[in-house]
């Protein structure tokens, strides 16, 4: 297990043999971070996965300090956790090269600057694109014509509890040549 001191704030800790490919990035696969409260405030601690090619925090876990107050509503409003897992990740990962059939790590013995904090931040916004599937577009397509006279595009945004320009768009997906589940249509509502 590698570990990685983070002064008196805490450690981060990994299994140095197991990395992932993240961007320009080797990642470890599994990161668990430990904060210490000190007795001000919660110890802390993070979960963080490489899931699907992204790192996201998969558990916090906060428990009151030794000698510490209770955790409370303030303690959890003070959590970070984008922040800290764009930081984390930093920390622990290492750019490399790929020369042929090697692949060349550098690795850091200091803390994370701003880049590899930006870079993280970057790797982490790479999420895959969502799929849409037929049936889910029949799904929106029956909704929209079971709402025809009263606000269609509200009764989709409010049975997939999403925005209501994504509801537009799964509309628009609906008419498009490719799905024609809807008709299409020429500034006007037109019968479904």
């Amino acid at each position: 297990m590698s570990r990685i001191n983070l002064g008196s704030k805490g450690h981060l800790e990994f299994d140095g043999l197991d990395f992932v490919t993240v961007g320009d990035r080797r990642v470890p696969r599994s990161i668990t971070a430990h904060l210490y409260g000190q007795g001000v405030t919660p110890d802390l601690e993070i979960q963080i996965d490489v899931v699907e090619g992204v790192p996201r925090c998969e558990s916090l876990t906060l428990r009151r300090s030794a000698g510490g107050q209770e955790i409370r509503s303030k303690d959890l409003r003070a959590v970070r956790i984008e922040d800290w897992v764009n930081q984390f990740v930093a920390e622990c990962s290492d750019p490399f090269e790929v020369q042929g059939s090697t692949i060349i790590a550098t690795h850091h013995a200091r803390s994370a600057t701003t880049a590899d904090i930006r870079n993280a931040e970057r790797a982490r916004k790479r999420r895959p694109a969502r799929k849409i599937e037929r049936e889910f577009l029949e799904r929106v397509a029956t909704i929209y014509r079971d709402h025809f006279d009263d606000r269609p595009i509200i009764a989709i945004e409010k049975a997939f509890g999403v925005e209501r320009r994504t509801a537009s768009w799964y509309v628009q997906l609906c008419r498009s040549d490719e799905h024609q589940l809807l008709p299409k249509t020429s500034g006007g509502k037109k019968k479904a």
